[in-house]
């Protein structure tokens, strides 16, 4: 299975823009450092620029095991070169990794990106990727209407989350709802789920 060509356009496209929302990346960074995540095995999925990972791998002295997929090879060579961050070009529906390989799998605001028929099919793989023990799965997600083109942009919400966890025979350890507010003044909304095996 490959990436759809289309979906590899047109994030290669949001690539050249390098655009990111850096208020949202202070928050999230804040609540993965309080994971315990050295030493651990990572796979995080849609890395786009690397930015999260990259700061958070240099903060650990590179003392965690990460990989990061993504659609997009120009976000691939930018996390690689930018961070020296292991990334494939890969979809979720086919992840380029062994059974049980990671203790973490982890979506920043790229769940949304999935089409829904695509779903079930990403969250077997990510089923079989993570650890059958004590695997997690830490999602943050968009709750406010995107700017992405929505051909792109399915939703992702509480309900959602609440399915994949489901689906992956989990239980949610965590869920609220942060609020952002940008330099112009724009509020916005996402919610940040942490989600483990059920013993």
């Amino acid at each position: 299975m490959t990436v759809r060509p289309e979906e590899a356009a047109y994030w290669d496209l949001q690539a050249a823009n390098l655009c990111d929302n850096i208020w949202k990346r202070q928050w999230i960074a804040r609540h993965l450092l309080e994971l315990p995540l050295i030493g651990k095995r990572i796979l995080e999925i849609g890395v786009g620029p690397g930015n999260t990972f990259g700061a958070i791998n240099t903060i650990f002295l590179g003392n965690i095991k990460y990989m990061g997929t993504d659609v997009s090879p120009k976000y691939c060579e930018f996390a690689k070169s930018a961070w020296g961050l292991t990334v494939k070009n890969a979809d979720i529906r086919e992840i380029p990794a062994d059974d049980d390989a990671f203790d973490y799998v982890v979506a920043l605001d790229s769940l949304e990106h999935v089409r829904p028929e695509d779903r079930p099919q990403g969250y077997r793989e990510i089923d079989r990727v993570l650890r059958k023990d004590k695997g997690k799965i830490v999602i943050n997600m968009p709750l406010t209407v995107s700017e992405h083109d929505q051909q792109f942009d399915h939703g992702f919400n509480e309900r959602d989350f609440l399915d994949l966890l489901t689906r992956l025979n989990m239980q949610c350890e965590e869920f609220r709802r942060y609020r952002m507010k940008t330099s112009d003044g724009t509020i916005l909304i996402y919610g940040w789920g942490v989600g483990s095996r059920r013993r």
